[in-house]
């Protein structure tokens, strides 16, 4: 009987720390410098200041932001926030320079408009530190050749590939906010905030759920964002709603050492998925 009590107690203890164990998410932002519409009276530079100030709040460094040089050469002032990006300790690497969703262009086009964001990275950062790449709309192309080609590219000029687990659609709310902040809108705003947290909650724990069914464990997550005005005033509280689910924010080279991002999907389609729903697909066909 004694014996029984003990085990129920160690065992309990045991699932408790378990349950306890951190949720190692890295962090990534999209779009640098220019991403969404802005409210009346703010600047880009404001916006990334704000983002900035919030990773510095919860000590986090080596943040990694994905630019379109595009938007740099378009509006040459944007540099300033590549340079404060950088000043502040965190990364930047490559997310094609024009943006551009890669079934709209040949894979040969593609190859050379990921090159020529180079252009802009190495004036900046070290190549050790600008090779990974994410595609835009998290689209790896629609036909098989198409994404082998780029793939054998990234492949042949060391870049690795960040994927994403964790997706919320943070960027939808960039558009209302600013129509909201401008109409001063105060209720509009309110919702917007609440929406956006509980939206992230949601997602994340269907991604937790998600990467348990498929590997029958917690992997480490990567967390995409964008560089917008609503997400630049949220990012406090969302940092802050993440650490009380237990997250613990890691750097995007440790999440990509998990195994599981070795994994090729094979996911050939004109569609935004992220990585686990890729994989997801691959075990259905």
């Amino acid at each position: 009987m004694i014996r029984n009590v003990v085990f129920l107690i160690l065992f309990g203890v045991n699932v408790l720390a378990a349950q306890a164990a951190p949720i190692k998410m890295a962090i990534t932002v999209d779009d640098l410098p220019v991403h969404g519409s802005m409210p009346e009276g703010e600047s880009r530079l404001e916006i990334a200041e704000k983002m900035l100030k919030a990773f510095e709040k919860h000590n986090l460094k080596g943040v990694y932001g994905f630019i379109n040089a595009k938007n740099v050469d378009e509006m040459p002032e944007t540099f300033k926030i590549l340079k404060l990006w950088k000043d502040k300790g965190q990364f930047l690497a490559n997310h094609t320079y024009s943006h551009i969703s890669i079934q709209k262009i040949s894979s040969q086009q593609y190859i050379q408009d990921i090159l020529k964001n180079e252009v802009t990275l190495k004036k900046l950062a070290t190549e050790q530190e600008y090779k990974f790449f994410r595609y835009p709309f998290l689209r790896e192309g629609e036909t098989v050749e198409k994404r082998e080609t780029v793939r054998e590219f990234l492949k042949q000029n060391h870049y690795q590939i960040a994927q994403v687990t964790v997706d919320f659609d943070d960027w939808y709310y960039n558009e209302p906010y600013a129509e909201c902040k401008d109409l001063k809108a105060k209720t509009c705003v309110q919702f917007l905030k609440d929406s956006y947290l509980e939206f992230a909650r949601t997602k994340l724990k269907e991604s937790l759920s998600l990467s348990k069914e498929l590997f029958g464990r917690d992997i480490k997550h990567i967390l995409l964002l964008h560089i917008g005005a609503f997400n630049a005033e949220m990012m406090d509280d969302l940092l802050k709603t993440y650490k009380k689910m237990g997250v613990e924010f890691i750097p995007l080279q440790e999440a990509v050492n998990d195994p599981i991002y070795k994994i090729d999907s094979k996911f050939v389609a004109p569609k935004s998925l992220t990585f686990l729903e890729q994989i997801q697909k691959m075990g259905k066909n």
